[in-house]
């Protein structure tokens, strides 16, 4: 087996769902858009660690781009003061995918030899950018990387190595052409329909900000923490039967406190943003009475 053969058939045994191979070089097509980026207040406002490889692991080769989809689950009624947050993986996928990169980073280099680093979300390089160019998917109108086989739903993780494999992934091309159904769908405007985001009006964003104003507290609806209406109605990806296990009420986290929320919620996504914001939400959403349909 070629050695990209040999990662690939490890990845995919590791739980792993699609893998992508690329040539490591600095993102010189967002250069411009980082260097005028008006940045959201939990990203990383260095441009350059937003496209240059090297600043987070001088001497990389190659891009080993692993994607592990999670399921959109049905929405149950939610009656009274039951709220949710947005499909992800249980456990939060940065413990998940942090795991298993480990686990077949150390395979390579017992294998194959080198060096490597994993990435999982939070370094600040633009992961849609490397799993776009390493053949995962394509750049839809939500913004998100859509994979033929994944769809929209699914996370990504990957590896830089040292090595330089002789390989590259076929790059997907491919657009929404005529649909909008994320468009429409999107209750604050943030999706124009022209492939791009309006980052400060995204529902994802505003559950996690810090302040906001009243035309951004009036926006919140039932899902809590982050959004997942652009990937509900998108034609790509399927919703699962119901699951309540990203439905909660106003009591489960009423009474904790910051250390009793991540003692029981830190294998969870949304412990990122501490309990005060999370009741916050609550609290608005409740206020507002927002609905949401698949």
């Amino acid at each position: 087996m070629r050695p990209h053969e040999i990662i690939a058939d490890k990845a995919l045994s590791l739980g792993f769902h699609q893998v992508g191979f690329s040539r490591v070089a600095v993102f010189e097509n967002l250069r411009e858009i980082f260097e005028a980026r008006d940045f959201l207040e939990m990203e990383i406002k260095d441009s350059q660690k937003r496209i240059d490889p090297w600043s987070h692991f001088p001497g990389g080769g190659t891009f080993v781009v692993l994607g592990m989809s999670y399921p959109l689950y049905g929405i149950p009624p939610l009656h009274g003061d039951r709220v949710r947050v947005s499909a992800s993986l249980v456990p939060d996928y940065h413990l998940v995918l942090r795991e298993k990169l480990e686990e077949l980073l150390d395979f390579v280099i017992t294998e194959l030899g080198g060096e490597g680093r994993t990435f999982v979300d939070v370094e600040g390089l633009d992961d849609r950018q490397v799993a776009f160019r390493s053949g995962l998917g394509f750049y839809g109108k939500n913004t998100q990387i859509i994979s033929p086989y994944l769809g929209s739903n699914f996370n990504i993780g990957y590896l830089v190595l040292s090595l330089e494999l002789d390989y590259q992934s076929p790059v997907i091309t491919g657009d929404c052409r005529d649909c909008t159904r994320c468009v429409e769908a999107c209750p604050t405007g943030a999706l124009p329909g022209d492939y791009t985001l309006t980052a400060q009006k995204c529902l994802s964003y505003l559950t996690q900000k810090k302040d906001l104003s009243p035309q951004e507290a009036s926006w919140l609806n039932r899902c809590v923490y982050g959004c997942d209406i652009c990937q509900r109605v998108c034609p790509y990806n399927s919703i699962s039967s119901q699951s309540i296990e990203h439905v909660f009420t106003r009591e489960d986290f009423e009474a904790l406190s910051q250390r009793q929320y991540k003692k029981k919620y830190g294998h969870r996504d949304f412990s990122f943003r501490g309990v005060k914001i999370i009741r916050r939400n609550i609290d608005l959403a409740l206020g507002n009475s927002g609905s949401e349909t698949e």
